[in-house]
Formats: C-alpha cells, sequence, structure tokens
C-alpha cells in the first residue's frame, strides 16, 4: 500500500541519517544506531494529525491556542512533514519558543529523549509544540521510531 511504501522509504531514510551519526560520532560499527530501528522489537508509530483552523484566533492577536503540547519525543528519533501552514514550534534553552517555517517539501527529524541517552547527550532531544493557525487547517505525518 502506499502508507506501507511511504513508511519503508522514511525508515530507510531514518537509517541513513542514524548511520551519518554513528560515522561523525565514531561511535562504533555504521549500523549500530539503525540496527535498533530494523530490529524486530523495536516499536514505531505512523500518525497523522490534523489541526483545523480557529478562526476565533485573529492573526493580531496575543493569544495562542495549542494544537499540539510541548513534549519531547522518548523515541531514537521522529521524522515530520507537513502541509506549507505554520505551528511547528521549538524551545530554545532560555525558554523562548520559534516556529520553524513550514516547508511541504522537506522532513523535519527530531533527536528523541533515547537518542540524547545513546549519544551521552551529544544530541539533543528538543522540546517542541504546535500551534494551530486562524486561516488554515495543518496536516502533519509523523513517523516515529526506536523506543525500546
Amino acid at each position: 500500500s502506499l502508507v506501507n511504501d511511504y513508511v519503508s522509504a522514511v525508515r530507510n531514510m531514518m537509517c541513513e541519517v542514524l548511520e551519518m551519526i554513528t560515522v561523525e560520532l565514531k561511535i562504533g560499527p555504521k549500523d549500530v544506531l539503525s540496527r535498533l530501528i530494523k530490529d524486530e522489537k523495536s516499536d514505531s508509530c505512523f500518525r497523522v494529525n490534523h489541526y483545523p483552523p480557529c478562526p476565533e484566533l485573529q492573526p493580531s492577536s496575543d493569544r495562542i491556542l495549542i494544537g499540539f503540547g510541548e513534549h519531547t519525543d522518548p523515541q531514537i528519533s521522529s521524522v515530520l512533514r507537513s502541509n506549507n501552514t505554520s505551528g511547528l514550534q521549538i524551545c530554545l534553552k532560555d525558554g523562548t519558543w520559534v516556529s520553524v517555517p513550514p516547508d511541504h517539501s522537506s522532513f523535519f527529524f527530531n533527536v528523541g529523549d533515547s537518542l540524547q541517552v545513546i549519544t551521552n547527550g551529544r544530541f539533543r532531544s528538543v522540546k517542541h509544540r504546535v500551534l494551530t493557525h486562524s486561516l488554515k487547517s495543518r496536516i502533519s505525518m509523523v513517523y516515529l521510531e526506536g523506543h525500546l
């Protein structure tokens, strides 16, 4: 099916990224991290999120409406792709929330808590959230992998 093909392609892309991380950090054989997500016991999840528009939020308003609350991902990594609607934000070290510019043609990789632990903090999990938009729907597809 189309969904299975998509998930397989994203998983393969994630393996390639993890192999680059392994080589760069010199932490073992090239596939030491990618093996974790290829393992049959590895847990994965593919989720489609829909955030409908909230017209009661005017663009000039100081009010925000949370579509998905602040969190980090417990997995090794997550891969996100969305339509061209803003909403994803990351939290900087000083607690400031910064919007990630939307790009429907890009994949966004989030380091998960497990990868932070495995790399002894050299890669840091980032707190993120999703805000709703006043005029446009936001659709995102998230593939989470590697929570053992």
